[in-house]
């Protein structure tokens, strides 16, 4: 297969052989040859020489500390001039739709005139990420220092100095394999206490700073999910005191990105939810609701009807059997976003969009609808989910109900 010589993928790697090799197919196989920088930070498996086997470039560097600084020192690495630069994790793998976006970039002739980036947008499922950090960027801005990551932990690109108006879009399934909810606790411990230090150290040395008290609440998160009940109450109110530093600072900083402001609310929503234990913190479920409800209306202040918020207010109307509401604000959010005509044009849930905001209101609607007896509404719902996405295992358990029976 031709080299693309225009693109080279950069990337930082540790311990992953076990998914490596199928990042490298994911481009290949999808008809994408370009070169691959890879930054090996002390990996003790076979990860380099697979890497080597795939005619990867490989460099070493120590153990990662920051890894804004890690991304920025991997570009450094790279020694050509290319027009365009891009980044993965070696437990990611691109889909069909993300390598044709690349393919349309390399093969037209205006796209480097027209375009400064593409951001690259990862619809979802259950098994795919919420929020890429993916992008690909001129190789020219990158040595100019105008495109640059930023935040310790979960980086991201830094696109201050870019004009929106020059940032293009991709759109797919981005794979990942994520190995934190896999294997034994003794193992995740480790991986929770590499990055709960990162995101430790990044608050103390910017105590102000949002992103850094929404990463350590997040990196938190996950323990919550491992132990369930065995969290103690002290080590869950820590928890709960840098989610509501997060949003105080969140609701003060005019740079705050509105995508993760709003998920700031959806993540610790969800961890409540498995917890089902928050009324060690909320008496009563009444009192929960209204915290919710007042900190759902300062976010539409902040920055309007977002959909996580209305995906937020009706799961939480929803589970205080609040069912008309919970119908009011699930059909807002189904329209409100444009990406539901599409849904239906292509009969394709993979297709473009989000399965939180387009298959997740229907399911509420049908459960609503079946509280309140109105099966026909119901009926409709399920019809929507069946045709969206027939495969799907929600889609399967309704069937029994509405097909079956």
């Amino acid at each position: 297969m031709a080299r693309d010589l225009d693109l080279a993928v950069v990337m930082i790697v540790k311990n992953e052989e076990k998914n490596i090799a199928n990042m490298f197919n994911s481009f290949r196989n999808n008809g994408l040859n370009p070169d691959f920088y890879i930054i090996d930070t002390g990996s003790t498996d076979n990860t380099v020489k697979i890497c080597r086997a795939y005619g990867a470039k490989v460099f070493f560097d120590t153990p990662v500390k920051r890894f804004d600084e890690s991304r920025n020192m991997a570009f450094a690495r790279v020694d050509k001039n290319y027009k365009w630069l891009m980044t993965i994790d070696g437990d990611e793998f691109i889909d069909e739709r993300i390598a044709n976006g690349i393919k349309r970039i390399l093969n037209s002739s205006n796209a480097y005139t027209d375009y400064d980036a593409f951001w690259i947008h990862s619809v979802h499922l259950k098994q795919m990420c919420r929020d890429s950090k993916l992008m690909i960027v001129k190789h020219s801005l990158v040595r100019s220092g105008a495109i640059k990551y930023q935040y310790w932990i979960h980086e991201q690109i830094d696109k201050s100095n870019l004009d929106q108006e020059r940032i293009g879009h991709i759109i797919g399934a981005l794979k990942h394999h994520n190995e934190r909810r896999e294997g034994s606790y003794d193992e995740f411990l480790k991986t929770y206490q590499f990055y709960t230090e990162i995101a430790n150290a990044f608050k103390k040395e910017y105590p102000n700073n949002w992103y850094a008290h929404w990463m350590t609440y997040q990196e938190y998160s996950y323990r919550v999910e491992w132990l369930h009940e065995n969290i103690s109450k002290e080590e869950y109110k820590e928890y709960i005191q840098d989610y509501s530093k997060a949003l105080e600072l969140g609701f003060n900083d005019d740079n705050v990105e509105i995508r993760h402001f709003t998920k700031c609310l959806d993540v610790f929503y969800d961890t409540l939810e498995v917890k089902e234990n928050w009324k060690m913190f909320f008496k009563f479920r009444e009192s929960f609701e209204k915290y919710i409800e007042e900190i759902c209306g300062r976010m539409i202040i902040k920055c309007g009807l977002h959909p996580w918020i209305m995906r937020t207010l009706g799961q939480l109307y929803l589970y205080s059997k609040k069912y008309k509401k919970s119908i009011y604000w699930n059909n807002q959010l189904l329209e409100s976003n444009p990406k539901l005509e599409l849904y239906f044009e292509f009969n394709d849930l993979n297709y473009v969009g989000d399965y939180h905001t387009i298959f997740e209101p229907f399911v509420r609607n049908i459960e609503a609808y079946m509280s309140l007896g109105d099966m026909n509404n119901a009926r409709r719902c399920y019809e929507q989910i069946a045709y969206l996405a027939p495969e799907d295992p929600i889609v399967k358990e309704y069937k029994k109900v509405f097909e079956d029976s």
